[in-house]
């Protein structure tokens, strides 16, 4: 490796670039740029660390040729690293575009799809060739995995339809449906469309085999899968299968799935995905062992976790505990959008309001949005509006219960620029009082402001006014309590 203590001490900024890959992200360091690289999806985010530190605003389409140049300089250093050690040159294409497919690049698709239908190939290299196309997907992989399909080999067979399901192609459903219901060592087939072959090789399946097909029988939304998940959270390869087997356990599973996540739960390696996974099960079982779990939580992730597994249950009886954390605690990210969920405001725990389509009382608002509530992959952010004015203003309801509020009343503003653009400051003021100036940057993020409870009495119209358009999630008006609540779980 390079030594970088020279540019950890701040003694140079000339290091020459630096690279990193790990997982899905690739990314590429010549200060002050740093480009971030997901190439399975070819989406890119370049910071400028001098002027963002904490890479909240994305540059990538403000900067476009010093996307380019950083995004070259990546690719040519996954070229490097596909080379053999010491070598300029690969004579091997196949072992190339093995090499480059392990890296997560994805311009290997098409010689990998070629590697896994020339039958020239060993099997070994035609089946990892397989499995590879399943986590780049693109362009012709899912009908070089169905030729897999009918291979003579048997190993090949598996890996492309675990391939398949993972693509979310249906193809894949009949062979792994064989898989995840056989016993360990028996023959899956390929469905009846598809004779399979006679084979004479040993059997192919494994612990964390068998488990992978499970995950990418689930990703089809087969209810098969079911069964074989908890054992697929053990034995699948790696973390991110494990947690994925995990989450699957949760969306599609029923009262039956609440033994076995709540087990996970109580794994510490296993505890944050089994907390989101109780959340989408919805079966309110788990209330009393998320709120137990959150009175000793020590980890940060783990936790906020927990208060979004109980946003999604559903079960307002959690509301006492989340109020408390979201005065309390304030790097939590998913507190306030849990008080949402559970009514908080329409129930008066709280004020505010959740901006979105259905709002009344915005002004300066021109486009609202919001995407389904039970949405897996979106949590904080479900609903926003733009404004399209200066100022806007927003109607809250006022929290009908402040007594008690010796702290003062902690407004949360969930807000971010309303494009790709550099931060800016909103000024806000409350029925006509200035309450100070937050930043938004371009991404949505909560900011804070503890106001007087006097402030707290008037009809609630909260103005917001920038140089630029501003997107709003969320606004909260909560009580701050010289002891915070602590709910506990009801039987």
């Amino acid at each position: 490796g390079d030594d970088l203590r020279e540019l950890a001490l701040a003694r140079t900024v000339d290091a020459g670039p630096a690279y990193a890959g790990g997982g899905a992200k690739t990314a590429a360091l010549r200060y002050p740029d740093k480009l971030v690289a997901d190439l399975r999806f070819g989406v890119f985010r370049l910071f400028d660390l001098e002027s963002d530190p904490h890479e909240r605003d994305n540059r990538a389409t403000r900067a476009p040729a010093r996307l380019d140049e950083l995004r070259g300089e990546i690719f040519a250093w996954l070229d490097d690293l596909a080379l053999p050690p010491g070598e300029e040159l690969i004579d091997d294409p196949a072992m190339l575009a093995l090499n480059r497919g392990r890296l997560g690049d994805r311009r290997a698709v098409p010689e990998l799809s070629e590697l896994l239908t020339d039958d020239r190939h060993p099997a070994a290299g035609r089946s990892e060739a397989a499995r590879l196309l399943g986590m780049l997907g693109g362009r012709g992989a899912r009908t070089a995995l169905a030729h897999g399909l009918g291979s003579d080999e048997r190993s090949i067979r598996v890996e492309a339809a675990i391939a398949l399901g993972l693509l979310r192609d249906e193809r894949g459903r009949r062979p792994l449906l064989s898989i995840v219901a056989s016993s360990p060592g028996s023959d899956p087939g390929v469905g009846a469309e598809s004779p399979r072959p006679s084979i004479t090789e040993a059997p192919a399946d494994t612990p964390a085999r068998r488990a992978r097909a499970a995950i990418a029988l689930a990703r089809l939304g087969a209810l098969e899968a079911l069964p074989a998940l908890p054992a697929a959270a053990q034995n699948a390869p790696g973390r991110r299968e494990r947690n994925e087997a995990i989450r699957h356990l949760g969306r599609l599973g029923g009262p039956e799935s609440l033994g076995p996540l709540l087990a996970l739960f109580e794994d510490f390696r296993t505890r944050r995905p089994a907390a989101l996974a109780l959340g989408h099960l919805g079966d309110r079982g788990a209330l009393a062992p998320l709120l137990s779990q959150l009175e000793v939580e020590g980890h940060a992730n783990i936790r906020d976790a927990i208060v979004e597994g109980l946003g999604r249950l559903g079960d307002p009886r959690a509301i006492p505990a989340l109020t408390a954390l979201l005065s309390q605690e304030p790097t939590l990210g998913s507190a306030g959008e849990s008080l949402i969920r559970l009514d908080a405001i329409t129930n008066g725990a709280v004020g505010g309001s959740d901006v979105g389509p259905d709002s009344t009382g915005l002004r300066g608002f021109a486009t609202c949005r919001a995407a389904p509530r039970n949405d897996p992959y979106r949590y904080s952010g479900r609903t926003e509006c733009t404004t399209d004015a200066d100022p806007a203003i927003i109607r809250l309801r006022m929290p009908p219960d402040i007594t008690g509020a010796v702290d003062g009343v902690e407004l949360v503003v969930r807000l971010a620029t309303g494009s790709d653009g550099a931060a800016v400051d909103v000024l806000l003021t409350l029925d006509g009082q200035d309450v100070g100036s937050v930043r938004a940057e371009s991404t949505l993020r909560e900011v804070r402001r503890t106001l007087p409870v006097e402030l707290v009495h008037g009809t609630g119209d909260l103005s917001l006014s920038s140089p630029v358009p501003i997107r709003v999630d969320h606004v909260l008006l909560v009580p701050r309590r010289a002891t915070l609540a602590r709910s506990t779980a009801a039987n």
